[in-house]
């Protein structure tokens, strides 16, 4: 029998007193990397140690206080043993007395590997779980994290994934409008703002490392880190912008479905919806306007709204990085503005039947 199938038939037949052993090999390893580091100043090298003691230790902690019944850490247990192998980590360092600045690398590298194997974990079982992917990457990280974060990583990700593509070239796929879609983008007049930005923060981009330079003399961080997010806003203007001409407005049996990239998204019963009106000048939507502006929303690629609906009750609308919002009026822009309004009132018609 090897030496695998051994500690496998140790693990299923006594399994308090394996986690038992492997708890007391993991402190004192820990251990030793503390005295270390107190002989020493702290490296990258124990820094990295530290944090990988430290995720292993709490994890293994949390695993033993839920029951060893319960194989396999969720990503709910793993935050938890971060959370609390930092706080017995933080206690441990101050105690020895070493000094503060000593105690931020290890931990923000073990939150930052406790967070990336959480995102991991999850895009693997999305993918061998099939279905909508997106959907169920948010609901496996919605399980181990604030709803708040959630919605932020979800929304970064998705830029950043839909930016990669239209850097590598992949096909756009867009739908087709029919007599119930109604995509925005097929209409929009907003194409000239990824170029003009483009643009603009190339000319502008020199002037402002000069500007740095008589700012901050000799400091490259300074300089890099503004490159840094420079590029990565425009990969978010881009993504964005893929977004946008991957989502429509649909007409659906028994609702209204408003999604406008990952700025809107809606779903709103017919029997909510008591006004549609089309929106052909200014005057009009000055004449829509509402006297609160938190009661109201524009559902837009920064077009003018060419159609404005007015609710029975207070609907909540998603938009970026998972927020939520409750309105009453929303100003939408459509591609086809008479055949969308046509389409809705055929739609409530039939439901005001039943």
């Amino acid at each position: 029998m090897s030496p695998a199938s051994d500690f496998a038939s140790a693990l299923r037949c006594h399994p308090r007193r394996v986690l038992a052993g492997v708890l007391a090999v993991m402190v004192l390893e820990t251990a030793v990397v503390l005295l270390s580091a107190l002989q020493r100043p702290p490296t990258l090298v124990l820094s990295i140690a530290l944090s990988s003691d430290l995720v292993l230790l709490g994890a293994l902690a949390v695993w033993a206080s839920g029951g060893v019944r319960r194989w396999g850490l969720t990503p709910g247990k793993g935050l938890r043993a971060a959370a609390l192998g930092v706080l017995v980590f933080s206690g441990v360092m101050r105690v020895l007395g070493i000094p503060g600045p000593a105690l931020l690398l290890p931990l923000a590298l073990a939150a930052e590997a406790t967070l990336a194997c959480v995102i991991l974990l999850s895009f693997f079982r999305a993918v061998r779980q099939g279905g909508d992917f997106w959907a169920e990457v948010q609901r496996r990280l919605g399980s181990a994290l604030p709803r708040t974060a959630t919605g932020v990583l979800i929304t970064e990700l998705r830029l950043l994934h839909a930016a990669a593509q239209s850097l590598l070239r992949r096909p756009l796929l867009t739908p087709e409008p029919s007599a119930t879609v109604f995509p925005p983008m097929a209409a929009s007049s907003s194409g000239w703002l990824i170029p003009f930005l483009l643009i603009v923060s190339v000319m502008e981009l020199g002037a402002a490392h000069a500007l740095l330079h008589a700012l901050a003399p000799g400091h490259l961080w300074a300089h890099v880190l503004s490159l840094a997010v420079h590029g990565y806003g425009l990969l978010w203007l881009v993504g964005e912008r893929r977004l946008l001409w991957t989502t429509a407005h649909r007409l659906e049996d028994d609702a209204l479905v408003l999604h406008l990239g990952l700025r809107w998204s809606a779903r709103i019963p017919y029997a909510l919806i008591t006004r549609a009106l089309a929106l052909r000048s200014d005057m009009d939507r000055r004449r829509v306007r509402t006297p609160r502006r938190r009661d109201s929303a524009s559902v837009t690629p920064l077009d003018p709204p060419n159609v404005h609906l007015c609710l029975e009750a207070d609907v909540e609308l998603s938009t970026l990085f998972g927020l939520r919002r409750r309105v009453r009026h929303l100003n939408v822009f459509v591609d086809r503005p008479d055949a969308f309004l046509a389409a809705l009132e055929a739609r409530r018609s039939v439901r005001e039947k039943f």
